[in-house]
């Protein structure tokens, strides 16, 4: 199957005016600690800089300053206290349901608040697709306005990656909003090969990636034997994230580096596990379980560790760009990495970091105390991962140029 390219032109000058009207439905726009509520206002920003008219649901002035608030609440308070307390048959029959009510009441919210706006006809709606939130097929029957959506995973499939039974009825709501939208933007290239196989034409969808902001990039210098190594890992706690097999090599790490720490920021369904292996294998002093934070202070964490690593497990279909995988190269850190076929790609066959058999814990700990005895090798890896996202084009600017032709090309078909 033909992979997915770029082709929307997203190169030459910002427009101004534009007569574009776009309306732009994301709920995370009023979830200011997350990072999926800081790229969508960014998003915005950037759309609003090419003379595009946007209105949002929920509204968000494009002025609002957004302050990073601790994010046990990125996934709803009461979902963090039954993922980090509840025992797991609790945590099966409790969230699923949450998550479900949570995206209903969005959808419900969503299109009361369209309705009230009597005043609005936009050109076309952009809606970035949640768990059962169905607010861009509802608003876009009410409007009988062109729909494009923003789809970052196929829910049906990843609820049952996190634990959790197939669901007919959620696969065919969501291939029905599939297939009712003009077109679909992707953020990640496995996923046409799903569309396609939901029976979705693959003319209708684009694959543009996320936007990122790259930051100076800290040189790594030589270490004395005593000073502190800094490992890093940022994601989500599932079993296929693979945080377990991550701490198994980093305890044959420190038997050569005594003074090397990890640092584990997310959250998830392995997290109680992970840390009780922490303590089996007597590594409580050196990993610290920092559960989510706010944005800033995360990637601040990134930009002064050492090595930043994505363990991730075989997984069937692996449908994602790992969104670690882009703040780390954003940072210039040193990657080590699994060798799954998409990440193999985004790092560019290892240009851009270190690659390591999936699963295979003795490689992860060589590939770290490799880069830890050579900081021309960490500094030449992190030189050449920001490279790649500049030449690919991971920009908001890009990003923003490249949905603006979309939506117009949308409203002139």
């Amino acid at each position: 199957m033909k992979t997915p390219s770029n082709s929307i032109d997203d190169k030459g000058s910002r427009n101004f005016p534009s007569s574009l009207h776009i309306l732009y439905l994301n709920h995370y726009l009023n979830r200011s600690e997350s990072e999926q509520g800081t790229w969508g206002q960014k998003f915005v920003n950037e759309l609003r800089s090419l003379g595009v008219r946007v209105t949002t649901i929920p509204e968000v002035s494009s002025n609002e300053h957004h302050t990073d608030l601790h994010s046990s609440s990125q996934a709803g308070t009461l979902q963090v206290l039954i993922q980090t307390h509840a025992p797991r048959w609790l945590q099966h029959l409790l969230i699923e349901p949450i998550a479900i009510l949570r995206g209903i009441q969005n959808t419900y919210t969503g299109w009361r608040q369209v309705k009230s706006m009597t005043w609005l006809s936009p050109d076309v709606i952009y809606g970035r697709v949640l768990y059962c939130d169905w607010t861009p097929l509802l608003v876009g029957l009410t409007l009988k306005c062109p729909i494009i959506l923003e789809v970052h995973s196929p829910h049906y499939l990843e609820r049952s990656f996190r634990g959790w039974r197939k669901s007919r009825l959620l696969r065919m709501l969501e291939r029905l909003q599939w297939r009712r939208a003009k077109f679909i933007r992707i953020v990640s290239k496995p996923m046409l090969r799903i569309m396609a196989d939901e029976g979705v034409n693959p003319q209708r969808i684009r694959f543009i990636p996320y936007g990122v902001n790259l930051v100076p990039r800290r040189q790594v210098a030589r270490r004395t034997s005593k000073q502190p190594l800094t490992i890093i890992f940022v994601g989500s706690f599932y079993s296929y994230h693979g945080v377990s097999s991550l701490l198994h090599a980093f305890a044959r790490v420190r038997k050569q580096i005594p003074y090397a720490r990890l640092e584990l920021i997310g959250d998830g369904l392995t997290r109680r596990s992970d840390e009780q292996l922490s303590k089996n294998l007597d590594l409580e002093d050196a990993v610290t379980f920092y559960g989510w934070l706010p944005r800033e202070t995360m990637l601040s964490h990134i930009h002064l560790a050492d090595i930043a690593v994505a363990p991730f497990l075989a997984l069937e279909p692996f449908y994602f760009d790992p969104v670690k995988l882009l703040d780390y190269m954003s940072t210039g850190v040193a990657i080590v990495a699994s060798n799954l076929e998409r990440i193999v790609e985004m790092l560019q066959e290892g240009r851009g970091g270190l690659l390591f058999p999936v699963g295979d814990t003795n490689a992860l700990a060589s590939s770290i105390i490799e880069l830890a005895s050579s900081p021309e090798l960490c500094n030449r890896l992190g030189e050449a991962a920001q490279a790649i996202l500049i030449e690919e084009g991971y920009s908001w600017e890009r990003t923003a140029i490249r949905i603006k032709k979309l939506c117009e090309e949308t409203t002139a078909t």
